[in-house]
């Protein structure tokens, strides 16, 4: 597991091209918690509850609450041999219909998403609800086919019949997101070809994406890594006699081709599975050598589903593909913010405000998105979830925990007079006094603390409004706080 310190993290944050602020969406029970359970863990394998770690959710199976975690990870972008650090803000959503509301908490405070769809049942009616409510958001999303294991396993499909099921998945999600897009948004479409879709097994702790094997093929034929990623996918066939690549399924023989997609990746992993389940021990060796992998003997004490899960984790880490994929797929804050701003803030687009939020500014003015209030144990407090998206620096701090700091809201109504088509006047004043809390650890996503007493009332005096008399009321909140702050 990756070490970090505190410190590492704050100073990620002042680099805003290296954040990635991620929501995991999916149809429920098609495996989005635990596939984030593994990213967190990275390369430990073995059953783990971070993410669904209250009780009724173990025991119903089922995400209910929202949870959020930030990750560090480091990565070596442009090839220059020297990783660069960077900072995840995960938020594992909800799949069920009846919790779409959580979704789209979720989704507004994040700039891109992971999809991730069951290879079994397809993107279902619930799933293209979910992909409809993202690029509402303005939410770039990279695609996870999950859960292939059970296509080898259980289905017994070969390279090809797995090569039929990701095109329809892969069209159907495309369709979705080609019909909801925003022109502002540029191409949002998922294509295997530039490693924006990922194939794999969460449970099992594997995955990859075309990007992993044309590593390996293009040094063999000794192909551009680029081209070989397009030859692995579609209409693309390899014809070993005269070892050259064919656009038909037939060489001059006439002897039918397998798909490349079919001979060189599809097809190794099932002989691998096989071999693990027939305890085919000589097979199995022949196939790990000619990918040049090497298994401890720890590794290789597992039988059967066991000795395939420790062999994929360690060849195809289901954790280093995604965050890879996500690290080259998903936007930065200072790149989403540019056409997602207009969406967030209604206000005037040319004003301070607006630019400070579509710059990423950390010089401008404190503007934070409260997505969802979450109830605290100290009686009378909420803790609001939200997202700062830009912020003075004077207002942080640096400390040994997480500092929140939260003005008290001051709620003075002005006379209301009665006519019929009234525009009452609601006006806040700035108080220096605040509320200040030391949070113990690190929650870089729980940002301003509410005091109840304001909601009350606000309440109350909604209760004592004649319903005639229409009001208009703006409310302005200042805050600020330690961490989190993109």
């Amino acid at each position: 597991m990756v070490n970090f310190t505190i410190e590492q993290i704050r100073q990620i944050m002042d680099n805003q091209e290296n954040i990635r602020n991620l929501s995991i969406i999916s149809r429920f029970n098609h495996g989005k918690t635990t596939l984030t359970d593994y990213l967190i863990y990275l390369h430990i394998i073995g059953e783990v509850k971070n993410t669904d770690f209250k009780d009724d959710e173990q025991e119903r199976g089922i995400s209910i609450k929202l949870t959020s975690i930030s990750m560090y990870y480091e990565y070596d972008l442009n090839e220059s041999a020297q990783t660069e650090p960077y900072l995840f803000n995960l938020i594992d959503s909800l799949g069920h219909i009846d919790f779409s509301s959580e979704v789209t908490a979720a989704l507004r405070v994040s700039d891109g998403a992971l999809l991730i769809v069951d290879y079994v049942e397809g993107a279902c009616i619930p799933t293209q609800t979910i992909i409809r409510q993202a690029m509402q958001e303005k939410i770039k999303p990279v695609l996870i086919i999950n859960k292939i294991d059970r296509s080898i396993l259980e289905l017994k499909h070969d390279g090809e019949a797995s090569y039929k099921n990701f095109i329809r998945v892969i069209d159907i999600v495309n369709i979705i997101i080609d019909t909801y897009n925003q022109e502002d948004m540029g191409n949002q479409l998922v294509q295997p070809e530039d490693s924006s879709v990922a194939f794999g097994s969460g449970k099992k702790c594997w995955a990859f994406t075309l990007n992993n094997f044309s590593q390996i093929y293009s040094n063999k034929f000794g192909i551009d890594r680029n081209k070989m990623m397009s030859k692995l996918w579609d209409g693309n066939f390899f014809d070993p006699s005269d070892k050259k690549w064919r656009v038909d399924n037939m060489n001059d023989q006439g002897q039918p081709l397998k798909r490349a997609l079919a001979q060189f990746i599809m097809g190794p992993i099932c002989k691998l599975v096989n071999a693990c389940m027939d305890k085919d021990v000589e097979l199995m060796n022949t196939i790990l050598v000619g990918f040049e992998l090497t298994l401890s003997q720890e590794d290789k004490e597992p039988k059967g589903k066991g000795l395939f899960k420790s062999i994929m984790s360690n060849w195809l880490n289901a954790a280093d593909t995604i965050l890879e994929m996500a690290i080259v797929h998903q936007p930065s804050p200072k790149n989403a913010q540019i056409y997602r701003t207009s969406y967030l803030y209604k206000g005037p687009q040319n004003d301070e405000v607006a630019n400070a939020m579509r710059n990423c500014d950390p010089k401008g003015p404190l503007m934070i998105y409260v997505s969802k209030m979450v109830q605290t144990s100290d009686k009378g407090r909420f803790i609001a979830f939200g997202r700062v998206f830009s912020v003075c620096p004077s207002l942080l701090t640096s400390t040994t925990g997480c500092m929140l700091r939260a003005f008290l809201l001051k709620l003075v109504f002005l006379k209301i007079v009665k006519m019929v088509h009234l525009t009452p006047q609601l006006i806040t004043r700035k108080y220096p006094n605040f509320y200040v809390k030391i949070i113990d650890g690190t929650d870089l996503m729980l940002v301003v603390i509410f005091d109840l007493l304001v909601l009350s009332l606000l309440i109350l005096t909604l209760l004592f409004i004649k319903p005639r008399y229409l009001m208009h009321m703006k409310l302005r909140t200042q805050s600020s706080l330690v961490m989190g702050h993109y």
